[in-house]
């Protein structure tokens, strides 16, 4: 059944949320190739959070470990790289969020999020060859978290980090 799941995600442009129970997990498990990632929530000195649109939807920058780097190593180096701010200052981990896709074979993603600060801003632009084609500082009380087209786990982020910061671990 799992197979057949995954062929048929596999065929479809759209985006679906997977629930899998703790009985299934291992199953699940074994069909992907795990993939760490780190990623940020940035805000700059006027309290401001930096979102980025990359393939038509806002998200927040993350990405891939290089080879001998930590998870946090990767998140701070990801947000230089894809949106050009730098001074960055981690204040504490937001928690972790799982994706899929398919590169070759399915890969789950698991992606450590973390609440930074960044000193030097405001020279930030977008990584065009990373798809990132717009960055945007935002007040997080102007952010709908419903309305904002956005993936699923980014949603997951912003509602933990946002709406509720003093639960933030």
């Amino acid at each position: 059944m799992l197979r057949s799941i995954l062929e048929y995600l596999k065929k479809s442009d759209e985006v679906y949320t997977i629930l899998v129970t703790d009985s299934g997990l291992d199953c699940f498990l074994a069909a992907c190739k795990r993939v760490l990632a780190g990623g940020g929530a940035v805000y700059n000195s006027n309290n401001e959070l930096l979102l980025m649109k990359r393939k038509g939807k806002w998200d927040l920058p993350k990405g891939k470990l290089d080879k001998g780097e930590t998870v946090l190593e990767a998140a701070v180096r990801e947000v230089e790289e894809e949106v050009n701010v730098f001074d960055i200052d981690v204040e504490q981990k937001i928690g972790l969020t799982y994706h899929i896709y398919f590169d070759k074979k399915w890969c789950l993603k698991e992606t450590h999020w973390y609440h930074m600060h960044s000193g030097d801003w405001t020279n930030a632009t977008p990584q065009y060859e990373e798809d990132i084609d717009a960055i945007r500082w935002v007040n997080p009380a102007d952010i709908d978290i419903d309305n904002l087209n956005t993936y699923q786990n980014i949603r997951v982020v912003l509602q933990k980090h946002l709406q509720r910061p003093e639960d933030i671990s």
